[in-house]
């Protein structure tokens, strides 16, 4: 049989690309079908195991110590990234390229020397999600910068490496930032304390006013940002705005391990000791304790962080999967967090209305 593994790097076509894909597509199967109620045929499902167990035993991809290195400027030497989207440092993008994944999120005020405009101040997520991680709070008290200590690490270093907050060589000390969701007081690279357009301290603060509208003091600091994708500081601050080396992961090990796990939780003789054996395997490298249970998701609480969905979230976060997660694990309508329950009609994505309008033979799905 011929391997295209030997010959291709990860952002070309592999079989390994196409039996993650192909494992995507039996997951879904029936959501796609009906996606108000999702079915799981046991022979699709036995089908994503029999492909992840291939990718899984092939010895090709091994778990990266350091979680964030399979996004930052480098991540191209990842053994966990299967398919990317290349990106080059220094040379142009072919789409909106890999800084918009930072700037979307970043404050206006947290920029380097060179690049006056940072951020725009963006998305944040909730502190549901964040707290399903077992987050702890920052040290306080504490000069984080003093003696040239500018980790700025969790008093609980044992947390979860995926929630981030530690200092990141070739990220911190260039621009002060800290991969994984920032939190409270943020600074630069010189261990400064940054201040808002205002002059306020800039301290990210996780509350969010019940109708989302933020009109007070909290402005430009509402929200817990996320950071995923490290910005490239390869060459000072050049490509932090453009030109970016960051791959954008589109298929990873990780993914396809928790996807063999919801197969096996799904089939018709449910494996459930071997899907938990999955997921703490992989929750042990990321710093986090074992699960006990793993409940494929919990309807009546969709935040939920003993269950698979949770972990998904806690693993993906940020990687484009998380709609169609919500779908598949049948919440996607369900109240959370700051959200209401939602119309059936978002289950499906509208027909932009400008390509409604140029071709009358479109019609938008009931």
């Amino acid at each position: 049989t011929l391997s295209l593994h030997d010959a291709l790097p990860i952002c070309k076509a592999t079989q390994d690309a196409c039996r993650t894909l192909l494992m995507k597509c039996y997951l879904n199967r029936g959501a796609w079908i009906n996606r108000a109620a999702p079915t799981f045929a046991d022979q699709d499902m036995q089908q994503v195991i029999n492909l992840g167990n291939t990718i899984i035993n092939s010895g090709r991809y091994t778990y990266m110590t350091e979680y964030f290195k399979n996004f930052d400027a480098n991540n191209s030497s990842s053994t966990e990234n299967i398919f990317t989207y290349i990106n080059n440092s220094g040379v142009s993008a072919n789409n909106s390229g890999p800084q918009s994944l930072w700037c979307r999120t970043l404050h206006y005020n947290q920029e380097t020397s060179t690049n006056p405009n940072a951020g725009w101040n963006g998305f944040s997520t909730i502190s549901d999600f964040y707290n399903s991680f077992g987050a702890v709070t920052p040290m306080v008290g504490v000069t984080q910068f003093a003696a040239g200590n500018i980790s700025g690490r969790y008093a609980d270093t044992a947390v979860d490496s995926r929630i981030g907050g530690r200092y990141y060589n070739g990220v911190t000390n260039a621009s002060g930032q800290r991969p994984g969701f920032m939190i409270g007081q943020q600074y630069n690279e010189n261990g400064v304390a940054l201040k808002d357009r205002k002059g306020a301290p800039l301290a990210f603060d996780p509350t969010i006013a019940a109708n989302q509208k933020e009109t007070g003091s909290n402005l430009e600091v509402t929200g817990i940002r996320v950071l995923k994708y490290g910005p490239d500081f390869t060459n000072g601050s050049k490509y932090y705005q453009s030109n970016a080396g960051n791959d954008i992961v589109i298929f990873r090990y990780a993914d396809v391990v928790l996807m063999v796990a919801e197969a096996k939780l799904r089939a018709a003789a449910p494996d459930a000791t071997g899907a938990r054996a999955l997921v703490n395997a992989l929750r042990a490298v990321r710093g986090a304790a074992p699960m006990a249970t793993l409940p494929l998701v919990n309807t009546a609480n969709p935040v939920d962080p003993t269950t698979l969905l949770a972990e998904r979230g806690r693993e993906l976060y940020w990687e484009s999967v998380r709609r169609t997660d919500l779908i598949r694990f049948g919440v996607f309508l369900k109240p959370w967090q700051y959200k209401p329950t939602d119309n059936p009609k978002y289950l499906l994505m509208p027909i932009p209305g400008q390509a409604l309008g140029s071709n009358p033979n479109l019609k938008q799905n009931p």
